[in-house]
């Protein structure tokens, strides 16, 4: 059979569900056959040909096409990906990116990632600066296993801990770090209610954010200052109507330089704040 049949039997099943783009296409393909589906010197065989159209069934149920993949970019490595953790999402290279900016001038700054899920923050920092030392905070039994598998892959050294991001201020010393991350759960009850077809297949825990979205914010904004050195830095993503409520936050506990950046739709997506 010839890619261009294969595709296009694929697509058919594509359209029956959520999403039935090229991309989609072009992954499910490469997955199949080990080849681009541009590449017409190859013919699909049976079985090449039957695993495609199980995954083309797969993404057309609603799966996502990265727990289908199992692997996914971020940035300029790869991770494991899968339902013990949520997917992340091409913004959390932003704060990723400003985290980075915010160690270069450190050489061996003490980093905390709270929320940690993948661990992408935590690596991200780990890579832009060797010489930090990185923690990573999940409460997730299961997705602190896949943390722990990816920091195994990408040969990073870290350390992880499972714990609640809410309560692990308590058991640390003050004036630990030069910069704390956080993507932390910040979507209402409602609007997970209205995207619930498509965020179905990742665990519910890491979206919820309490009735407003701020829980964690409200939280991590205030207690978690003192765990900061001076000069030192915490950095949030944010929901795209979520910038003024989490300035308010960092400007009502103190901080200052505080600074909003947007996502590649111009949306504001990361807050981040300095202390004295």
């Amino acid at each position: 059979m010839t890619p261009n049949e294969a595709c296009r039997l694929a697509m058919k099943v594509l359209e029956k569900g959520p999403s039935h783009n090229m991309n989609d296409l072009n992954v499910l393909y490469e997955l199949s056959t080990g080849h681009m589906r541009y590449d017409l010197t190859h013919d699909v065989s049976e079985e090449e040909f039957g695993k495609l159209m199980e995954l083309a069934e797969r993404r057309a149920s609603g799966e996502p096409l990265q727990y289908i993949s199992g692997i996914w970019p971020f940035l300029d490595f790869e991770i494991m990906v899968d339902r013990r953790a949520l997917i992340p999402r091409p913004e959390t290279e932003i704060l990723a990116e400003t985290a980075a900016e915010l160690l270069k001038d450190l050489s061996h700054p003490e980093v905390l990632d709270l929320c940690s899920g993948t661990g992408v923050l935590a690596f991200s920092a780990k890579r832009s600066c060797p010489g930090a030392n990185v923690t990573a905070v999940e409460l997730s039994q299961d997705a602190s296993a896949l943390l722990w598998e990816n920091a195994a892959k990408l040969s990073l050294d870290i350390d992880i801990v499972v714990a609640d991001a809410l309560a692990y201020h308590e058991s640390i010393p003050d004036s630990g770090f030069d910069l704390i991350i956080c993507n932390p759960p910040y979507i209402t009850p409602e609007d997970y209610s209205s995207n619930f077809d498509e965020l179905k297949e990742e665990p519910k825990m890491a979206f919820l954010g309490g009735d407003d979205g701020l829980d964690f914010y409200r939280t991590i904004i205030p207690c978690y200052k003192s765990k900061l050195r001076s000069g030192g830095h915490m950095a949030f993503e944010i929901g795209n109507d979520q910038a003024e409520a989490v300035t308010a936050l960092f400007r009502e506990s103190g901080y200052h330089d505080i600074t909003v950046r947007k996502d590649y739709s111009s949306l504001d997506r990361i807050v981040y704040a300095a202390v004295n």
